[in-house]
């Protein structure tokens, strides 16, 4: 069997590990999307950090293929409120990161003094639960700092583009992985500074009772002399300290699922639309007659499922001739719900139309990009 004071420094150890593995945290992504390399050779990754929402390089881009920024802050790419979620996050950490450190110092140095554990598990079982809060936090709401672009807080879909659809993926990266097994190691040792907390109490032998010559009785109550204390010295009983902290880090987990459960639900409710993009089939015609296209809404915004909204689209010709528009499209999942005017649309010589669409939105949750299409002759 270990030695008390052996139990009372593996469980510092281990608090200990759990506050330095918050501290890596802070170095490395809590989360990201991007675009796997395709069949063209291209592939996007964004990585977000903790910090603060003005701090370069919480957000860092990495690509292949193609051309992208090296490193922003969440205000300068609009992400404010995932910034102010990351600030949050980091607080909570260093927080929970630097009491695990103090535990481990105050552990080393009474080492061999199995007395302090009860005192530290105090700071252990506050360093546990700032870990947990901060991670599980983390997870519940970055989903929605991004404005509800994601059904769940990892997965993947499909967008479209002008060169066909391409899969798009979102999830937790390593800094968030790293706070989960700083708790389970946290968690480790505050149940080896609880165990040892008991048995440091119950190993004191209650002292003999003390033998007192007798007391004349005293004339008056109000001067009756306080019976002997017998037993040893008093101390908060440690079990009593064990089963608060334990409630309280069951009652944050519950708390933490049900929230979890609840804004899950609404998340699976919605749908954003990413942007659009437009393209023309001449209809085989060579060559192609000249014109603008341009779009509105030209952002991000989000619906519920199966929602509609209205989209426009304005079609300028810079041709001397008329031209019929015969067909406008939307590829799946989206779908259309009426077109106006009515197809087919003469656009006349340096003329221009205003095609007011109404798009259904796809029938799952997820992000999504739409592409559209307008057939001429």
């Amino acid at each position: 069997m270990a030695r008390k004071s052996d139990r009372t420094l593996l469980g510092v150890v281990f608090v200990l590990i759990g506050g330095l593995l918050l501290a890596a945290a802070l170095f490395l992504p809590w989360y990201s999307t991007g675009i796997p390399t395709g069949s063209g050779g291209f592939s996007d990754t964004s990585s977000f950090y903790l910090g603060l929402p003005w701090s370069d390089g919480t957000v860092r881009y990495s690509c292949t293929g193609g051309s992208c920024s090296s490193a922003t802050s969440y205000s300068d790419a609009s992400l404010t409120s995932t910034g102010e979620l990351a600030a949050v996050t980091l607080m909570l950490v260093n927080a929970a990161g630097a009491l695990g450190v103090i535990v481990g110092a105050l552990g080393l140095r009474f080492r061999w003094n199995s007395e302090q554990a009860p005192r530290m598990l105090g700071l252990a079982v506050t360093a546990l639960v700032l870990g947990i809060v901060a991670t599980e936090l983390f997870a519940l709401t970055i989903q929605f700092g991004f404005g509800g672009p994601w059904s769940s807080f990892w997965g993947s879909g499909m967008r479209n583009s002008m060169t066909g659809a391409y899969s798009y993926s979102w999830g937790p990266s390593t800094g968030w992985y790293l706070s989960n097994a700083a708790a389970i190691a946290s968690l480790a040792g505050v149940v080896l500074l609880a165990r040892q907390g008991r048995h440091s109490v119950e190993s004191v032998p209650a002292a003999a009772p003390v033998e007192l010559p007798p007391v004349p009785a005293p004339s008056s109550p109000a001067l009756s002399p306080s019976p002997p204390h017998e037993g040893g010295p008093s101390r908060p009983p440690p079990r009593r300290i064990v089963r608060v902290a334990l409630g309280g880090i069951v009652a944050t987990v519950l708390v933490v699922v049900a929230a979890n459960v609840a804004l899950g639900t609404n998340a699976a409710c919605s749908v954003t639309f990413a942007g659009q993009g437009w393209g023309i089939d001449y209809g085989g015609h060579y060559p192609s007659w000249d014109q603008s296209i341009a779009w509105n809404p030209s952002g991000s915004f989000t619906e519920f499922v199966g929602g509609s909204f209205t989209d426009t689209v304005y079609l300028t010709s810079m041709d001397y001739r008329s031209h019929n528009i015969t067909s406008v499209t939307v590829a799946l999942p989206f779908s259309l719900s009426s077109v106006s005017p009515s197809l087919p649309i003469v656009i006349g010589p340096g003329g221009s139309v205003t095609i007011t669409l109404t798009v259904r939105m796809p029938p799952a949750a997820g992000t999504y990009w739409m592409m559209g299409g307008i057939t001429t002759d």
